[in-house]
């Protein structure tokens, strides 16, 4: 072999070398971007849990019998704060059991 055809060899060997650390870099980069932007890291947080609870206790609380004499998005007027506040409390836990039994259903790995 010349000495030119090697020296083309080298170099298109460290261009793979080089190709494919970037390329693992890359890889890498990508699957945090995914695991920030899964839904499961929103739903970790407890604020958001608390605000999907609340909006699904004051659905529950509307009034639906009469929608017309009711003003689109108004609670009824029987239903007190604290009442929206306890359903609320009844759908954070119901979705925290809903977890813990996917969760110990899921026997994939987690990061």
């Amino acid at each position: 072999m010349t000495t030119n055809t090697i020296d083309t060899t080298n170099r298109i060997a460290l261009a793979r070398t080089g190709i494919a650390a970037k390329l693992g870099e890359l890889q890498q980069r990508g699957a945090r971007v995914r695991a920030a932007l899964s839904p499961r890291t929103y739903l970790a947080s407890p604020w958001v849990r608390m605000g999907i609870g609340v909006g699904i206790g004051y659905v529950m609380g509307r009034r639906t019998t009469s929608p017309a004499t009711q003003p689109v998005g108004a609670a009824s007027p029987s239903t007190s704060l604290s009442q929206m506040v306890f359903r609320s409390a009844v759908v954070l836990i119901a979705e925290a059991v809903v977890r813990r039994v996917l969760r110990e259903l899921d026997p994939g790995p987690r990061s």
